[in-house]
Formats: C-alpha cells, structure tokens, sequence
C-alpha cells in the first residue's frame, strides 16, 4: 500500500510504501514548492504513477471494474429481455443504467442487489443472489436480510 503524505509546514511531499504486514519498506521524500503549480503537478502525477504500480491498489481497481461490468451486464440482459428494468422492490420502472460519465439520480437509477448480502455469506457474482433495483431501494436495504428489509418497508 502507498501512502501520500504531504506536509505543509515543510513544504514536502512524501510517499510511504507499506507491505502488508504494515511495515515500512520505502519511503520517498520530494520537496515541494506549493506556490509553484508545475511542482504540485509534478507530484500528483507521480502519486498516480506510483498508486498504479501499487499492488494492492490494482487488485482493488481490478475487483471495483469487475463488479461494474458484471453489473451492468447483468441489467443490459434484463433491459433486452424484458424491454424495461423494474425495482424488484418498489415496482418503480424505467430505471436508467448509469455508463461513466453519466449522473443518474438514485430514483432512477438502475441498480443490482445482492438478495443475500455479501457481507451474510451471499453470492458477490452468483446471478441467482441478484435482482435488479432502483439505487434508493438498493441504498435503503443495505445489509439487511431480505425479510428485515421487507418488514421496514
């Protein structure tokens, strides 16, 4: 894991690279002017190079845009099976998939939920421990189990 650290007293900007176990294996010191924009750029951009060749931030990375295109490949099957994407819960229609770029409101917003949820046990890409919703009904489930969520509404 890499760690930013930027210290404004000193006008320094320091990259921390941590293993696993939580001990320091790198540490990288670059001193920066703050009032000079070409500096600031310089090290963001040698933070972004850096988090990409962090290991642990690209298994995450990986993991994050393998649920987005499980997901929205799940609700473009049921969008060209069914003509429409409905709230499981909330009967609510037209529900709209969210591409990159785009701002969707939570009302709208086409969503898959995990029935049983991951953090229970269930089925992060099993197709049978998802159904399509809208994000608020998606947000107002939470964790929950299938019965509690459905006593609360």
């Amino acid at each position: 894991m890499i760690i930013f650290v930027y210290n404004h007293t000193h006008n320094m900007i320091k990259f921390v690279k941590k293993s696993s176990s939580g001990s320091t294996k790198e540490v990288d010191l670059i001193l920066s002017d703050v009032s000079n924009c070409k500096s600031l750029a310089s090290s963001i951009l040698l933070r972004k190079y850096l988090m990409e060749m962090d290991v642990d931030y690209i298994e995450k990375m990986d993991l994050i845009n393998k649920r987005i295109e499980f997901s929205r490949s799940y609700l473009e099957s049921v969008l060209s099976r069914d003509g429409d994407i409905k709230c499981t819960y909330c009967g609510k229609g037209d529900l709209v998939i969210e591409y990159d770029g785009m701002r969707v409101k939570e009302s709208i917003k086409a969503t898959i939920d995990h029935i049983v949820p991951v953090s229970r046990g269930g089925g992060r890409f099993d197709v049978s421990n998802i159904t399509p919703c809208c994000g608020e009904c998606n947000g107002k489930k939470g964790n929950k189990s299938l019965d509690d969520f459905l006593k609360s509404i």
